[in-house]
């Protein structure tokens, strides 16, 4: 199995894992060990087996989404004689069609080129304006540009549109056969389920983290305040002998 990271744990880890703690690489400042509490001892018990359960289930998750996509993958391979002709059509027709969409594309970067320097201009004057009449006139005057900017822009993205629908008809169709059959349908819905069931573990894992985190954190000024507190007591009381 590929050891490349699948793209729902990487999404997961970079919406939650970096934003709880820094959880991915986290270091926890604990007393030295002659001084650290029961409560503190077991805290770092705690997260050391909850790290280990987000890495098995992290791990767990890449080899489902893995095994799905093969399923998947070989639920398609087995509509090569449907999906053939379609693919052929397909590229018949986006060879045909790729000289229009090249001057669509063309003629439509050309007006974002033209308009560019104008919006920019706008954008500089509203940040150079000082009073609210200047701020209020820039702004205006950079809505209008924009306006202008779409105005000219939407007949050729409708123009890109109509040049693109049989390309675009083409992929739905092959899209609408794949999805027709059960085996295909089964393997795509399969995937779908174990996404959701994989994020909603992994989410449970990182928030026990996160809350391992701020135990720990309770604990250890707990214990750390203890501490401080004994030390006192005893410099007043050698203090007084």
């Amino acid at each position: 199995m590929s050891s490349r990271q699948s793209p729902l744990i990487d999404a997961l880890e970079s919406r939650q894992l970096f934003a709880v703690h820094g959880l991915a690489h986290h270091r926890v400042r604990t007393p030295p060990t002659t001084t650290q509490s029961s409560a503190v001892i077991a805290d770092l018990k705690q997260i050391k087996t909850d790290r280990k359960q987000l890495a098995s289930d992290r791990v767990h998750g890449r080899k489902t989404l893995a095994t799905d996509a093969k399923a998947y993958k070989a639920a398609i391979a087995a509509l090569a004689d449907t999906l053939a002709p379609l693919k052929t059509k397909l590229k018949t027709d986006t060879a045909a069609a790729a000289p229009t969409l090249k001057a669509d594309y063309k003629a439509i970067r050309a007006v974002y080129a033209q308009y560019r320097p104008t919006l920019v201009a706008d954008k500089k004057a509203l940040r150079a304006a000082t009073t609210d009449a200047d701020k209020a006139a820039a702004q205006a005057k950079l809505d209008a540009d924009k306006a202008a900017l779409q105005a000219a822009i939407a007949p050729l993205t409708a123009k890109l549109k109509t040049d693109s629908a049989t390309v675009t008809a083409d992929v739905k169709a092959i899209q609408d056969a794949i999805a027709a059959d059960p085996t295909a349908s089964a393997a795509k819905a399969k995937i779908t389920a174990d996404k959701a069931t994989i994020e909603t573990t992994v989410s449970a894992d990182l928030a026990a983290l996160s809350a391992d985190y701020t135990k720990l954190a309770s604990d250890q000024s707990t214990s750390n305040s203890g501490t401080t507190a004994s030390s006192g007591s005893a410099t007043s009381t050698g203090s007084t002998v």
